[in-house]
Parts: C-alpha cells; structure tokens; sequence
C-alpha cells in the first residue's frame, strides 16, 4: 500500500470519527495508487493515527529485495561484528545483474560444518517524504 487510511473507533460514521490518511507520492508515481487502509483498536486520537499509518507507509510503500546469502567468517565482516537486525553492506559482483547496497539482517543461521553463516537479508529502504492528511466532516 501507498496510501493508507487510518480509521479511529466510532460508533458511526459522522465528525466524531477521526480518519487519517497518509501517502508516499514517490511510491505512488513509481508504481501507481495502491490503497488500504487500517484501524488500530481503542484509537481515537488523530496523531496516534498518524504514527500508525506512517509505520504502515514505511513497511509496505516502497518494494524492497531480499536476499538468501552465506556468508564467511572474514573481514571486514566476521560474524561477531552483526547480529540480526543491523544494517551491513551487501556486494554481489558476480550475479548477473550485480548489487551493491545496505541490507538489513533478518535472520542467521550458523552452519559449523561448512564454516559458514546463511543470512537473510532484505534491501534497507530509503525514507520517502509521507503527506498526511486529515479527513474532517462538515457537521451538518
């Protein structure tokens, strides 16, 4: 999704409801309006709306790679020196189309009998600029 809309509790549909929706623009130039929309239980308040569709945005506007990787146990990248959930650059010339970036681990496994560690690593995105906007009913 690149725009979500973030509904509060009400029992109806009127001004008392506060809706909140927030957009990435480079996502929806980049691959078109996708749109949803969530509603965070026992929520009421506009700005924790906000914080909830931002933290939707962040997860689901801009595609992201992941990778399947092993990994040895040398520099400039032993094994003590990250854990999951940090950030590390990934290089890899020898794939057909090459990549070079910040990667963030999601998961390891280490393998002692082939003196490795399989990593699963998904591409670290950039943060868009996110437009909020906020919904108000006339009364009336």
């Amino acid at each position: 999704m690149n725009e979500v809309s973030a509904i509060g509790v009400g029992t109806t549909w009127g001004p008392d409801r506060a809706i909140v929706t927030a957009r990435d623009e480079s996502s929806i130039a980049r691959y078109g309006l996708f749109q949803g929309a969530i509603q965070p239980s026992s929520v009421v308040e506009a700005a924790t709306l906000e914080r909830h569709a931002r933290r939707q945005l962040q997860e689901s506007a801009q595609p992201r790679l992941r990778f399947q990787v092993e990994v040895a146990d040398v520099e400039p990248g032993r094994f003590r020196d990250y854990d999951v959930g940090d950030t590390v650059t990934l290089s890899v010339p020898g794939a057909r189309w090459g990549y070079r970036g910040r990667v963030r681990v999601l998961a390891r496994e280490y393998r002692p009998a082939d003196g490795v560690c399989g990593l699963v690593v998904e591409e670290e995105p950039e943060t868009p600029p996110i437009v909020i906007r906020q919904d108000v009913q006339e009364a009336g």
